[in-house]
């Protein structure tokens, strides 16, 4: 919940490896935060690049051409609108091996939260990254760019005339187990009838010699014909007469 230009009513938390960093008040605009109406021409060096400051963003180095480089190995960085508490890092962060962000109970919550999920490698949801070493300076979605899960857009780059300094990593954790949510359960009623007859769509048989497919299964019938229910009355005839 950072704010810009001279309203400094509250300020953004950065948190590196799980822990919340330490931040210096400061009384005036920093110099390498752009307002609402500034500009960087020849960004890098780079004629035709032009920063702007309300879609200004930069991962890594200071707003000018050579200042403050970084070097450091990144997982992935995730980037909230609302306050977020230790808990709630500490659940994502899970030791260094960062968790499924969409499977976390903070995401369940707060989804529209979410700026955006920086992953810096390709992989099945909308996060992309492509290098072009050469460092042309410009964004292309095939050959140079760095896209995050709700498709904000970066463009890699280096100081102009030098190559791109960065590289993928060969070695990504695999991440923890999702989080259980939920499980729907869906019934069905039927307004119909319905036989159960080995899913044979037939009225359900009362004797074992209605169907030829179940009479051919018998080993014997002991000289009944079929297999009665028991509401059925059956009739014997012998010398004896007749018996029910």
């Amino acid at each position: 919940d950072g704010k810009l230009a001279t309203d400094f009513g509250s300020a953004a938390t950065l948190y590196f490896n799980g822990v919340s960093q330490s931040a210096a008040s400061i009384t005036s605009i920093r110099p390498d935060y752009r307002n609402a109406t500034g500009t960087k021409t020849s960004y890098r060096n780079f004629g035709n690049f032009t920063a702007f400051g309300p879609s200004y963003m930069n991962i890594g180095g200071g707003i000018g051409n050579g200042t403050e480089p970084l070097s450091a190995s990144l997982d992935e960085f995730t980037f909230w609108t609302k306050a977020i508490t230790g808990s709630d890092v500490t659940e994502i962060y899970n030791g260094g091996t960062p968790c499924d962000i969409t499977a976390s109970a903070l995401y369940a919550d707060s989804a529209s939260s979410m700026w955006d999920w920086i992953r810096f490698e390709d992989s099945p949801d909308n996060n992309k990254m492509t290098l072009n070493h050469a460092n042309p300076g410009t964004f292309n979605s095939s050959t140079n760019c760095l896209i995050g899960f709700n498709n904000n857009e970066f463009t890699p780059m280096a100081l102009s005339t030098t190559p791109l300094g960065m590289g993928p990593d060969t070695s990504v954790p695999a991440g923890c187990s999702p989080q259980f949510i939920r499980f729907d359960e869906i019934k069905t009623y039927a307004t119909q009838s319905t036989y159960d007859n080995l899913f044979l769509h037939h009225q359900i048989i009362r004797m074992s010699k209605q169907y030829s497919w179940l009479t051919s299964s018998l080993v014997s019938d002991n000289g009944i014909c079929g297999f009665y229910n028991p509401s059925f009355t059956r009739r014997i005839s012998s010398s004896a007469g007749i018996n029910y």
